[in-house]
């Protein structure tokens, strides 16, 4: 009996050395070994050797659902009353500018809505707003027919820029050469002009977004702020030595700003403003690139970028720090929104839907 017990003991042991020596061996339990044969100090040995496995690869911050041909070159893309709306220029299919409606439950074109010749698309005051600087005037599209239903003259000239606050629909637009652009304030129900606000030196608007008692006005290199109960700017702030011309979107916190590098030169990447205090507080690089748009949702700021190959970043709204990437190939001029639970990148001839992995 005793025998047997020792003899148990003694397998035990030797199983445990067994085990300790397999987890021990060099290169760890994530290593691959293999024996091979080398010439050491002049004769062959036969040599353990092992690679150690690579880390895996991090899990993608989305994935690619659906892609949606569109009608020709992107200008802006916005989500909203359960749409995707984007504006379009379809003169190489002989359509002219549209502003294209998506439905994100089929991932088709429901709409396709004729307007002038322009870049910006805002949604607010029961409307979907698209300005023409080929007319100098202001479409109302209504959501629910789909359908131009107004056409507002405007008193400048290349209006591009265009947002909603404070209960009317601002315009920014370039003004004439050499002479500085405005921002124009419209009423959304009858289009009569409430203010034309000229902005600060030469520069000419290229997009806006608005906080809840201010309007934000990209003009270039700066940064104008405009007070909606005055109708002046308050406040400019420098955001580089160049152009910037990349889109722009606003929380309660942060005005969020991209450099637009590939068009521009771009002097920030993309930057966050304060509007408690005026001041840019972070300024992020995405792959070592500027970001070309900018948008909000999901729990996190989500821009692309502006070189090649084309990066999607998720960024942190609390920390300002990226934490994740993943590349779309290349798409300039890439212009971006987040709303039915995707988000949507529309670049040339094409809109694609990714689906957040968390």
């Amino acid at each position: 009996m005793r025998r047997l017990i020792a003899f148990g003991v003694l397998v035990c042991l030797l199983g445990a050395g067994a085990a300790a020596a397999r987890v021990d061996r060099p290169g760890g339990s994530d290593a691959r070994c293999k024996i091979v044969k080398k010439k050491v100090h002049g004769k062959v040995r036969k040599v353990r050797v092992c690679k150690k496995k690579p880390p895996p690869a991090p899990r993608p911050i989305a994935r690619i659902t659906a892609t949606i041909k569109l009608e020709g070159l992107v200008y802006d893309a916005l989500f909203s009353d359960g749409s995707l709306w984007v504006r379009v220029d379809g003169n190489n299919s002989s359509l002219g500018d549209l502003v294209e409606r998506i439905d994100p439950s089929t991932n088709a074109v429901v709409a396709r809505i004729p307007v002038g010749e322009g870049y910006g698309i805002a949604a607010g005051e029961g409307a979907i707003w698209a300005p023409n600087n080929d007319t100098n005037t202001l479409s109302r599209i209504n959501p629910a027919s789909n359908a131009v239903t107004a056409t507002f003259p405007l008193p400048v000239t290349g209006p591009h820029a265009v947002t909603t606050a404070a209960g009317s629909v601002w315009v920014g637009s370039d003004g004439p050469p050499d002479l500085a652009g405005s921002v124009t304030r419209v009423d959304p129900a009858g289009g009569a002009v409430l203010a034309d606000i000229r902005l600060p030196g030469a520069n000419g608007a290229l997009d806006m977004a608005a906080t809840a008692d201010a309007v934000w006005v990209e003009a270039q290199a700066t940064m104008v702020r405009v007070d909606p109960v005055s109708n002046k700017f308050t406040a400019t702030i420098t955001t580089g030595t160049t152009f910037v011309c990349g889109g722009m979107v606003s929380e309660p916190s942060a005005v969020w700003v991209a450099g637009g590098a590939l068009n521009c030169g771009g002097g920030v990447d993309l930057a966050r403003i304060d509007p408690g205090s005026n001041n840019i507080v972070a300024d992020v690089r995405i792959q070592r690139q500027a970001a070309e748009d900018v948008a909000l949702g999901l729990g996190a700021v989500w821009a692309v970028t502006s070189g090649k190959p084309t990066y999607l970043g998720r960024i942190d709204q609390t920390s300002n720090a990226v934490t994740g990437t993943m590349t779309l190939g290349s798409r300039p001029n890439a212009r971006m929104a987040v709303g039915g639970g995707a988000v949507w990148v529309a670049s040339a001839g094409e809109v694609i839907r990714l689906e957040p992995t968390g």
